[in-house]
């Protein structure tokens, strides 16, 4: 296989981002590789561009942008070979078989929104719910609060909770002296959430605990326990992504709940569609908070 083509910001702050032809690298044992055929445009990608190191400490260059990943295996590790095959349809960050049906830019929308909602609904340190099941749990009588449950992560979050028995309550509840108990906690999405989610939490009987997906400002009441969403390579990435989430698309039980739009088509228009995504930033239509663009490269 010859060079491939790629698209990364060179240093610090660089603007536009880089094209740039490199040699092409075989998987190691435990990895796959695969021909992008769509790959998510996300706000995190335009802010990792122009606040570099002040977003996140670790960044080296070159850095890669782009964590939702759709396509075509064309070579597979030695290890990874028990799970993948050449000409699998996959998703990625954490890969994870797809259903062939299924069309690559509505995918696209699916592995950067999962992840924040799966970890911070199961992992042990945040509302531990239990895991869902490919067909829906039965209930588990327990009640959580989803907030932003319209956009890309509360739309994987509600799903998530309803496959795993809970019953998920939004901010369209009318919350009183009588509301139910907000037993499970909370799930906060959104940048200006984090104060109307918290009074909910604080005045109802229940668990005082809200998993944040997003930093923000200012105190909460003092009986809530708020905890920022770390997601990553850990156990409950890899029971949504391995055993959950390909029998739950193939079943159509889970569904990409965000429609994506088309942007551009190539590498050398990245840059435009980043600049679209900065530009529409703050427009809380729910749908467009992931794009795709659609390409022929290999990842």
């Amino acid at each position: 296989m010859g060079n491939l083509r790629r698209c990364h910001v060179n240093a610090e702050k660089a603007y536009p981002l880089e094209l740039k032809d490199v040699p092409y690298t075989a998987p190691s044992d435990d990895e796959v590789t695969i021909r992008n055929h769509a790959v998510g445009l996300n706000p995190v990608d335009w802010a990792r561009q122009i606040m570099a190191a002040a977003l996140f400490s670790s960044t080296t260059y070159p850095d890669i942008l782009g964590a939702d990943v759709v396509g075509k295996v064309v070579e597979v590790g030695l290890a990874a070979a028990s799970r993948f095959k050449p000409g699998d349809h996959v998703l990625a960050s954490l890969t994870a078989s797809i259903p062939a049906s299924l069309p690559f830019e509505q995918v696209a929308a699916i592995p950067l929104a999962i992840s924040p909602a799966a970890c911070g609904l199961f992992q042990e340190d945040h509302l531990a719910l239990k895991l869902p099941t490919e067909h829906p749990a039965p209930p588990t009588g327990q009640t959580d609060l989803i907030w932003s449950g319209s956009s890309s992560v509360g739309s994987n979050a509600i799903q998530l909770a309803v496959a795993a028995g809970y019953e998920s309550l939004g901010p369209s509840q009318t919350f009183n002296n009588h509301s139910p108990t907000i037993s499970a906690g909370a799930l906060m999405i959104g940048m200006t959430a984090a104060a109307p989610c918290a009074a909910i939490v604080d005045r109802v009987e229940g668990k005082k605990f809200v998993s944040v997906s997003n930093h923000f400002s200012g105190s909460l009441p003092k009986e809530v326990q708020p905890k920022f969403i770390l997601c990553g390579n850990n156990d409950v990435c890899h029971a949504i992504f391995k055993e959950y989430l390909p029998r739950a698309l193939e079943n159509s039980i889970f569904k990409s709940a965000s429609r994506a739009e088309v942007v551009v088509h190539s590498l050398r228009s990245v840059q435009k569609g980043l600049d679209n995504l900065k530009q529409n930033e703050g427009s809380f239509i729910p749908y467009k908070e992931y794009s795709a663009y659609l390409l022929n490269d290999y990842f």
